[in-house]
């Protein structure tokens, strides 16, 4: 009988501990496995995923009658080469603030492009180039000439040149031009190219003077030395560049 009471004390015991515990205890929040609500990537039209092909299309506007006195014989200007990059002012750099590169000087003296396009596999094959441009051939001083490239926006600046022939060491063109502005790839741009470029490479004063210059010059501005394109002057060339796809 004492056993039977004691045991009958304990299990009430233990049943208002229950209740008791029952009404004190807070609810668990109840958890879920993560899903996966994140959103897709909105890759916009600037972004690593999403390319851009463009048209460069260079002008010549060169002409005895925007520069009179001042247009040589057999005006032309070579292929027009370059690249896209990611890394400004490794092709060339404006405004004299760069020593020509051997390409450089290839390019502006004699119109030749194999040594330039090495030096852009170069930067290419370090990650700082993406692509090479050059187009077919040149262009006749009013002529034009088109070429097609792809850019990416790890590569999305633009440098490109062409020899303005005859000249020691003259040239026109753009460097570090961004392709992707705003946030948004270009359409369609026209760039007036002027003013001219002197490589440094060779001190000639004339279109067909042909002195050596050693060491380079840094890169100036050809009105810096004469009558021969002093600004303000008619651009001599365009570079329309406009996307395709």
């Amino acid at each position: 009988m004492i056993r039977t009471a004691l045991l009958a004390v304990a299990l009430l015991a233990l049943f208002v501990a229950l209740v008791g515990c029952g009404n004190t205890s807070t609810t668990t929040p109840m958890t879920m496995a993560p899903t996966n609500t994140t959103p897709p990537v909105q890759v916009g039209p600037c972004g690593s995923a999403a390319p851009a092909t463009f048209e460069l299309t260079f002008t010549g506007t060169w002409n005895g009658t925007t520069h009179a006195g001042n247009f040589p014989s057999g005006a032309h200007f070579s292929a027009p080469v370059g690249g896209t990059h990611r890394t400004q002012d490794i092709i060339w750099v404006r405004n004299g603030v760069n020593v020509a590169t051997n390409g450089i000087e290839v390019m502006a003296e004699q119109g030749g492009t194999a040594t330039l396009l090495a030096e852009i596999d170069g930067y290419i094959a370090s990650g700082d180039a993406g692509v090479k441009i050059v187009a077919a051939g040149g262009t006749s001083a009013a002529g034009s000439v088109s070429v097609q490239f792809t850019a990416t926006m790890d590569h999305p600046l633009l440098s490109i040149v062409s020899m303005v022939a005859p000249s020691p060491d003259w040239f026109v063109g753009v460097a570090n031009f961004d392709l992707c502005q705003g946030g948004t790839w270009i359409d369609d741009v026209t760039i007036d190219l002027n003013p001219v470029y002197d490589a440094g490479t060779d001190n000639g004063a004339s279109f067909t003077d042909d002195i050596d210059q050693t060491p380079h010059f840094p890169i100036r501005l050809v009105s810096d030395e004469g009558t021969h394109f002093t600004t303000p002057h008619p651009p001599i060339a365009t570079l329309r560049i406009r996307r395709i796809s």
